[in-house]
This record gives structure tokens, C-alpha cells and sequence, in this order.
């Protein structure tokens, strides 16, 4: 008899299960009551290394114009780290609950200034995901 794993109740759990325990977490509490967990592993060594931050809690927000079982998550590789990145990225998250517009494939997220400070970059463009990344996700 095959024993069907039990689905994960939310993306951090996936995560977990997938990734293991992260080396860091942040989390990004909003006045209109979202809350947006940033967490970090590092993958690989030396020049393979990695850095992967991913949001949990994005899909407590329904995305504007879909079915209302559609949900995201979003997730940021860079290299080398980048820690002052994680309140971007809890941004990214909760753009669509603030401006009523959903962040699909090949859009354009533009912050209202730098994404951390002493830098240039004021943006993220969302990209479709691929091979490796959770691109469909059942929970219970």
C-alpha cells in the first residue's frame, strides 16, 4: 500500500518539508493586517553558492481578478546575499492587496525608492517560474 504524503497547510510548511529549516527569517506586519514572512537559505558553496528568499503569507491574499483559490508566493536567488532585500520582497508580496492588481508573469514591480539602502535598483520583474520551483500547490 502507497502512504500519500499528507498536504502541507501552508507554503512555510512546503518550504520546510522541501528546504529545510531556513537560516534566517524576517516578518513584515502591515496596518491593514497582513503579515509576510521573508525566509532565507543558502545553497551550494564557494562560487556555487546561492541565496534564495522566499515569501510566506502572500497567499493569506487573494489575487485580484483570478478564481479565488489562486493564491502566490514570491521568491528572490541572488548572489551574493542580501539581507536589507527582505522588506522589498514583503512589499512585492502585499502589492496586489494594496493596489488591487495582480503580479503576473513578465510584471514590472516598481518600489517607491531604493530596495535597500545605498542602492540603485528600485524594482522586481516578476518571472514565470521554472524547473524546481513549487509552480502549482495543493494545501489543505
Amino acid at each position: 500500500m502507497t502512504t500519500v504524503p499528507e498536504l502541507p497547510t501552508s507554503p512555510a510548511e512546503f518550504f520546510l518539508r522541501t528546504w529545510g529549516e531556513p537560516q534566517r527569517e524576517a516578518s513584515f506586519g502591515t496596518l491593514d493586517g497582513h503579515d509576510i514572512r521573508i525566509l532565507k537559505w543558502v545553497e551550494g558553496e564557494g562560487e556555487d553558492e546561492l541565496t534564495f528568499y522566499r515569501t510566506s503569507g502572500v497567499c493569506d491574499i487573494p489575487v485580484p481578478g483570478a478564481n479565488t483559490r489562486h493564491r502566490q508566493e514570491f521568491f528572490l536567488s541572488c548572489d551574493p546575499e542580501c539581507d536589507d532585500l527582505a522588506e522589498s520582497i514583503a512589499q512585492v508580496g502585499i502589492y496586489a492587496a494594496r493596489s488591487g492588481k495582480a503580479l503576473a508573469a513578465q510584471t514590472v514591480y516598481r518600489a517607491p525608492g531604493p530596495l535597500w539602502p545605498g542602492t540603485g535598483l528600485a524594482g522586481f520583474v516578476v518571472a514565470t517560474p521554472f524547473d524546481g520551483e513549487a509552480t502549482s500547490l495543493t494545501m489543505r
